[in-house]
């Protein structure tokens, strides 16, 4: 910030070395997404690498302040990113199955914390070390998770609605043991109730009460405003909604002003986020707007199978389908014509290079940290993984004739293995947990304690990086066992097709 001496902040042209770095990091951060988005469905691990070499331990090509910057316009990146998630929302499919995402997501918060005091004698820790370790590595990267289930086509599917939901209600649980490691630190250090409820009784306030708003308040404005015949004040707001800019200007005040609200009351910014997208995907599927054009692609994918559209992901604003929803202005249609493009090529690239600048990369190479870390790794991405015995044995859409009423046993694993993999990644709020954790004197730079604090870094950092790798290679190997069913499926109605005519002659 300026000081208050100065009455502008002077203006200095940027050297040409700085432009260059800039232009390439830029050019590098898109170039590498769209190759591993192709080859393993994990475009953001580039920047996450990227971020790690052009951070100050790397090639410090970039300066501290730009570095601030970049992560600031990340943390615009994230917030979108959850937005879109929320506007990617099905509510019916979210309240049908809301009960299977709190068990994912008490099962990702309790088993990384239990499995946490094996470092008591992995690295002889104290328990309060063991407690906060398994409290940085309970939360699940939000940005990571629907990031996933946008490349992967997942985010319609029931799948993609239990990982979203039960990785918003992680995010929030992770926000209150930051707080809980924040009030840790030292001998007679006491937590005070606020410190745990706040959060908690704002998440569940914001999740009631904005409901009840949309139902008892908007809905029955929109019904009042739609009446027929719309003359004076009414007929000029009507009009005013097909404006796209005015419907920009609407969804981002409803945007702002949650996350606005969601920081005073010191609860998480992105749980207000996916609410708003939330709200305003109930919008549109209950608005009489939309009435005249049927059934919204949303619906309709939810109610098909989820590996299906996993594989043959159903566009909301392509195709036949989608065409006529985009003649009215939807939260996805705004969405994709005022926000994608600079979300897609700077701010959702910047966030995950910023991800990277948080790994302290020269550090965490000593013998004996290494393999405990790597162990540590495991164990918590163990922890996560789960999470996906809660999907084994359900079918994830509906079931066909052809099905026989039987669950497909391999697409059940399939689906518990990528719900339990995408939940690996912990990003920011890991990095997070555990520097406020060292900060405090809970992970003490004297003694094994500062080894306590590399082996967590470590398991933030391989977890982080290879839970969506294993999610990109599970998606390749799905679509390519789907693509040999339908082989042998195209075949099958061929040599059927021959014997009917064989039995005709």
């Amino acid at each position: 910030m300026t000081s208050s001496s100065e009455v502008s902040l002077p203006y200095k042209e940027l050297g040409i070395e700085q432009i260059l770095i800039l232009s390439l990091f830029l050019l590098l951060l898109n170039i590498m997404n769209a190759i591993l988005d192709r080859v393993i469905y994990c475009g953001l691990l580039g920047p996450v690498l990227l971020g790690i070499v052009f951070d100050t331990p790397g090639t410090q090509w970039l300066y501290h302040e730009t570095e601030e910057a970049i992560g600031h316009l990340g943390s615009l990146g994230l917030t979108l990113i959850v937005y879109e998630g929320g506007l990617s929302t099905s509510i019916s499919s979210l309240k049908a199955n809301l009960f299977l995402s709190s068990a994912v997501a008490c099962t990702g918060v309790t088993a990384p914390i239990a499995l946490s005091f094996l470092l008591k004698p992995m690295a002889d820790a104290t328990s309060l070390q063991a407690f906060a370790a398994g409290a940085a590595l309970c939360s699940t990267s939000l940005g990571t998770t629907f990031t996933i289930m946008s490349v992967s086509g997942l985010t319609n599917t029931r799948l993609g609605i239990v990982l979203g939901t039960a990785a918003m209600e992680d995010d929030v649980i992770g926000l209150v043991m930051v707080q809980i490691i924040t009030g840790l630190g030292g001998p007679d250090a006491s937590i005070a109730a606020m410190t745990i409820v706040r959060p908690i009784a704002v998440s569940i306030g914001f999740a009631i009460i904005l409901p009840l708003i949309c139902v008892f308040l908007v809905k029955p404005v929109t019904q009042l405003l739609t009446r027929q015949p719309a003359t004076g004040l009414r007929a000029r707001l009507l009009r005013s909604t097909k404006i796209p800019l005015v419907v920009l200007m609407i969804h981002t005040l409803i945007l702002l002003g949650l996350i606005s609200g969601a920081s005073y009351a010191e609860t998480s910014t992105l749980f207000a986020a996916y609410l708003a997208g939330a709200c305003i995907s109930w919008f549109d599927e209950t608005s009489p707007f939309l009435v005249s054009h049927g059934q919204t692609p949303v619906e309709e994918t939810c109610n098909s199978s989820a590996i299906t559209t996993a594989i043959s992901p159903v566009s909301t604003i392509n195709g036949d389908v989608g065409a006529m929803v985009e003649k009215k202005l939807t939260g996805v249609t705004v969405y994709e014509k005022y926000y994608a493009q600079p979300l897609n090529k700077i701010f959702k690239p910047f966030f995950f290079a910023s991800v990277g600048f948080s790994i302290p990369i020269t550090h965490m190479f000593s013998g004996a940290v290494v393999w405990r870390g790597i162990v540590y790794s495991m164990l918590m991405a163990l922890g996560k993984l789960l999470c996906g015995i809660w999907f084994i044995g359900h079918t994830t859409g509906t079931v066909t004739e052809s099905d026989h009423a039987e669950p497909d046993i391999r697409r059940s694993l399939y689906s518990a293995a990528i719900l339990g993999s995408a939940m690996v990644a912990r990003g920011k709020i890991g990095f997070l947990g555990s520097s406020l954790a060292a900060s405090n004197g809970i992970f003490d730079p004297r003694g094994n304690a500062a080894d306590v604090f590399l082996i967590v870094t470590w398991a933030i950092v391989l977890c982080t990086i290879l839970g969506p790798v294993a999610v990109g290679l599970l998606m390749r190997r799905l679509r390519a066992w789907q693509k040999r069913k339908d082989r042998i499926a195209a075949r099958a109605n061929e040599w059927d097709t021959f014997r009917d005519w064989n039995d005709g002659e």
